[in-house]
């Protein structure tokens, strides 16, 4: 096991550094360089940041070594914190392969902090703003010090969870990443983080998410809490249900969401229409008639924990209302909270299953 355990360590670190001489660097550039693959920030204990750096050092990796190292420091913001990091290495740290970016749940709910951590990130010219950012309920120290025998590269595996290669990220809800979040931030205030954790075995998990509202962390969902996202942002395709006498798997998804108004309130109205493929058991028109009560089920119950739990548009639909119902927007859209704790809303699936 030990063996299978270098061998995995070493093709990762291999295939790594053979996709980053594919750029047009010389050798002083990559010897002069500390390639940044992941990037932690949580809340700290003697200053207010602190940020956690996974780097991987071309010394090392010539060396036959373990290049990946793990450096924190804190910060009295998140620039003087990732440059206190960037001085107890004796390279130039390089975020220009930066992977993810994991926030820890103490920072995660102070709003100050969130946003000016996102605003810092955000504004590094090497960092890509397509980065992906995660969120988790313990620190992103603990994260990344987590050494899981089959993800040996948290970034790089965080990264390619997203990868079009995946058929398995439609159990996932929703994918963040720098530039999505700063549209949140400046739009609402309201976002959806994918939630990363550690399970016994230091063995990474992804699955439900932090639900982000007034620019900070107002609680964790879970995957089930969550069940209907997928389908209100197109987000289904791949999933599986099964029933007592059947298995499907979603082709396509498609949400229509519309807005009225009756006796003063507003209603919004969400129809999907879903292709899926029979894995196996039957198809009859009561297995299809099931399998759409289920769907209608899953997203009545996400948007009443959004609604009576949270009483937060995680779903946007202000910015849908605001979009394509401008009059409507305007008698309803100025208080939100207020609307959004009010909308009565009304879901049907229309189904199609296909041998």
């Amino acid at each position: 096991m030990r063996n299978k355990t270098l061998i995995v360590k070493f093709l990762t670190l291999a295939l790594l550094f053979v996709a980053l001489l594919a750029f047009s660097w010389d050798r002083t550039e990559m010897e002069n360089r500390a390639f940044v693959i992941t990037i932690g920030v949580d809340k700290g204990e003697e200053l207010p940041y602190k940020v956690t750096m996974s780097i991987l050092d071309a010394e090392g990796f010539e060396d036959g070594e373990d290049a990946r190292v793990l450096r924190d420091a804190e910060g009295e913001c998140p620039a003087s914190a990732m440059g206190a990091v960037g001085a107890t290495i004796s390279r130039s740290i390089y975020f220009g392969h930066t992977k993810a970016i994991i926030l820890g749940a103490e920072l995660l709910k102070n709003a100050d902090a969130l946003s000016k951590t996102v605003d810092v990130l955000s504004k590094n010219n090497d960092i890509n703003i397509r980065t992906v950012v995660m969120a988790t309920d313990k620190t992103a120290a603990e994260i990344m010090n987590a050494k899981p025998e089959t993800q040996q590269m948290l970034g790089m595996y965080l990264s390619g969870f997203y990868s079009k290669s995946n058929t398995n990220t439609a159990a996932l809800v929703v994918k963040a990443d720098l530039e999505s979040l700063v549209a949140d931030f400046r739009l609402s205030g309201t976002s959806i983080i994918p939630k990363v954790t550690i399970d016994k075995d230091d063995e990474i998990k992804i699955g439900g998410v932090a639900l982000i509202k007034n620019h900070a962390l107002t609680g964790f969902l879970t995957p089930d809490d969550m069940a209907g996202y997928l389908w209100m942002r197109e987000n289904a395709v791949g999933l599986q249900l099964t029933s007592d006498s059947a298995t499907i798997k979603i082709e396509r998804s498609k949400p229509k969401i519309s807005f009225v108004e009756y006796s003063g309130t507003l209603l919004c109205y969400a129809k999907i229409e879903a292709v899926a493929g029979l894995e196996a058991g039957k198809n009859n028109p009561q297995v299809v008639e099931e399998f759409q009560r289920k769907i209608e089920r899953d997203i009545t119950e996400t948007f009443r924990i959004f609604q009576e739990v949270y009483i937060s548009d995680g779903l946007e639909l202000r910015e849908i209302l605001r979009k394509h119902y401008p009059k409507l927007y305007d008698k309803y859209g100025g208080d939100w909270e207020k609307t959004f704790a009010h909308i009565r809303f009304v879901t049907k699936v229309d189904l199609e299953i296909r041998h």
